[in-house]
């Protein structure tokens, strides 16, 4: 069983799923989102795959289903869902049963509930480990930190607690100009190389595989673990599709004051609907607290961004000030 899953929505505490982060291969399809269309293409035609498990978040990821109904491989859609209730925290254990069942059924196998409390136990250790260095964010640098979570949630779950502890990053000396990062999955890592090459410090973010995996609440154990996981999963920073635009905001400025950010940059996809809606909000907000702002868009997951000159003149900028 390999799944290759799309999206920070999609839940760890029932199976493996491997991340999708970026694709290289040929691409069959055209699509108005590149991250979505080499998501499809990877799960296609690579054929370490076996499942493919995704979120029904903005248009392009409701038509996922089409492009991947067959016989061959185990698919399965999260319908999306906005809240933070008791009624949000019951529709979502369902779709999690439903989940359990649907890879049950598919692979021929049995995941007992003693299987997705280990799992729970380990993804709650991970978000520690994870936690106390992201406090330490503005130490050290963020391209090796994220480099690091890159290669970490590409191994099976149990090996990830032992892999962040093995991890060394490199302390930095500077240590002014502090700047927050927003944004999908970040597929390349250069972008972040070259913020810092020209002296500025991430010190936040709010990206799927860090700031919001971090934030999310550690899952209690009760006697419905699946109610459990849910309201774990619809803690903490959320996605733009996820609707919940005031509580996002809420969270990012208070992190934002808190770390005197001087700067915001937006690494997104290009056409990506809920982060255009979104873009406008947020801007709005940096604008009330005279917080630079930058947009640096991708248009599919292996474009080599190259972002020289605005980036340059973003950090003029805020060096300047």
């Amino acid at each position: 069983m390999k799944i290759l899953a799309l999206s920070g929505i999609i839940p760890e505490h029932i199976c493996d799923v491997d991340r999708f982060f970026a694709y290289a291969g040929d691409k069959k399809i055209n699509h108005y989102c590149g991250y979505v269309a080499d998501y499809i293409c990877q799960v296609e035609q690579d054929d370490r795959y076996d499942g493919a498990v995704y979120p029904k978040s903005c248009d392009s990821c409701r038509v996922i289903s089409s492009y991947l109904r067959s016989d061959d491989k185990f698919s399965y859609q999260f319908p999306s869902i906005s809240g933070n209730d008791e009624n949000a925290w019951d529709f979502l254990a369902c779709v999690l049963k439903d989940y359990k069942s649907a890879l049950e059924n598919f692979y021929e196998i049995e995941i007992s509930v003693a299987d997705v409390e280990n799992r729970i136990e380990i993804i709650n250790k991970r978000a520690k480990e994870l936690e106390k260095i992201y406090e330490n964010l503005e130490n050290i640098s963020y391209f090796e930190y994220m480099t690091m979570i890159h290669q970490v949630l590409s191994l099976p779950l149990e090996e990830q607690v032992g892999a962040i502890s093995s991890f060394e990053i490199n302390d930095i000396s500077q240590k002014d100009n502090s700047v927050f990062i927003v944004g999908s999955t970040l597929s390349q890592l250069n972008i972040l190389q070259q913020i810092e090459d020209l002296g500025l410090n991430i010190v936040g973010d709010s990206l799927p595989e860090s700031g919001r995996l971090i934030s999310k609440e550690p899952v209690t154990l009760s006697d419905d673990v699946y109610k459990s996981i849910a309201k774990s999963m619809l803690s903490g920073k959320k996605s733009p599709s996820e609707n919940d635009f005031h509580q996002m905001l809420e969270l990012d400025m208070e992190e934002i004051t808190s770390k005197k950010v001087v700067g915001v940059i937006f690494l997104t996809q290009k056409y990506c609907e809920p982060y255009n809606f979104y873009k406008s909000v947020y801007k709005k907000k940096l604008d009330e607290l005279c917080i630079k702002y930058i947009e640096i868009e991708q248009k599919d997951t292996v474009e080599d961004i190259r972002a020289d000159v605005v980036l340059e003149t973003f950090a003029e900028m805020i060096v300047r000030n």
